[in-house]
């Protein structure tokens, strides 16, 4: 007769082994699992290779849960030539992109020697800063790890990001910069946006507990 329940506290811990079950079949579970961690969590993925506008995560997304956020992008670029890519942050779902905001980032050119520093540069009340420079249109998509700090916390919120690109003149550079967002209020909206025409990638965006 086969078993079909497996009675609790029936063997020893040490008694069912990999080689008594196949781990390759398929179980049924309706249970929870406890232990797994889950600190850090892939909230969404936007595939926007096709091009879209705007990529976003609103409130019901960007929610109390979590605490900071980070956004791994691949494949990424714009589909016009000089483009720049904006980051923009609102506390209030959207409707409104306020706080001044402070960057400065260190660049690279892939291609050849030296490396350069970008004096600060700074966005008044407008909620958004620039990641990196004018980008190329071909088909060459870029990467980016944005560290999106404290953006469940009162108080300005301070940026990191990581970003690689072909830009407008066909070599690619690296950026490692920072920006300050004088924001105090919660934020609940994430947008990133071409300064025109659209952009194109995957984006995918993950909540932090603290």
């Amino acid at each position: 007769m086969a078993i079909d329940k497996i009675q609790a506290n029936a063997f020893a811990d040490d008694a069912i082994t990999a080689d008594k079950i196949n781990l390759a079949n398929n179980f049924a579970f309706t249970g929870t699992v406890t232990g797994t961690p889950s600190d850090m969590v892939l909230l969404n993925t936007v595939d926007a290779l096709s091009g879209t506008s705007a990529v976003v995560w609103n409130s019901s997304i960007v929610t109390s849960t979590y605490k900071h956020y980070y956004i791994l992008c691949h494949k990424q670029f714009m589909a016009s030539n000089n483009a720049t890519m904006r980051l923009y942050l609102s506390s209030d779902n959207g409707s409104s992109f306020t706080g001044d905001t402070r960057k400065t980032q260190y660049y690279n050119n892939l291609y050849g020697a030296g490396s350069n520093n970008q004096e600060q540069a700074t966005v008044s009340n407008g909620g958004y800063a620039q990641l990196g420079s004018a980008h190329s249109d071909g088909t060459a998509g870029g990467s980016a790890n944005i560290f999106l700090n404290s953006l469940g916390y009162v108080g300005y919120k301070y940026i990191n990001f990581l970003y690689t690109h072909m830009n407008a003149g066909g070599e690619a550079y690296t950026y490692n910069g920072s920006f300050e967002h004088r924001n105090t209020s919660v934020i609940n909206y994430v947008k990133l946006q071409a300064s025109t025409g659209n952009v194109k990638g995957v984006y995918s965006l993950y909540g932090v507990k603290n």
